[in-house]
């Protein structure tokens, strides 16, 4: 298992990627839907309206305590995320690719990732200094 995640060299059959990426899915967002389910939890017992899930998120509503748990999330995540890369490199050289076509569709991500980011800040520096 540690050499189909963690480990460059080989290639990949489909059965075997797909027993890899099922692992990946749970182990990306198995934590994140725990969390939240945690949140949900948290507002439930607080005694507030569902009403209010509409209008302000949970983890504004958190704050810190989400910060800091988002940290870990993503301290977690780091290896993943290297086990994502190099599970799909393995794919695509059984494919008869070679490994740096993964560099588009990242990049593209990345690009998307970065462009959301931006309007997200403003739109919350926006709302924070309207208050």
């Amino acid at each position: 298992m540690m050499n189909l995640l963690f480990s460059p060299r080989g290639r990949v059959n489909p059965q075997e990627f797909m027993k890899g990426m099922r692992i990946l899915i749970v182990g990306w967002w198995g934590p994140y839907f725990l969390y939240f389910c945690w949140l949900l939890f948290l507002k439930m017992a607080s005694g507030d309206e569902w009403a209010g899930l509409l209008v302000t998120p949970l983890w504004v509503e958190v704050g810190v305590r989400f910060q800091i748990v988002s940290a870990l999330y993503a301290i977690l995540l780091a290896p993943l995320g290297w086990a994502w890369v190099w599970l799909w490199v393995k794919r695509y050289r059984d494919a008869g690719k070679y490994g740096w076509w993964l560099l588009i569709p990242l990049g593209v991500v990345g690009i998307f990732n970065a462009f959301y980011l931006l309007i997200s800040c403003f739109i919350f520096a926006e709302s924070y200094l309207s208050n």
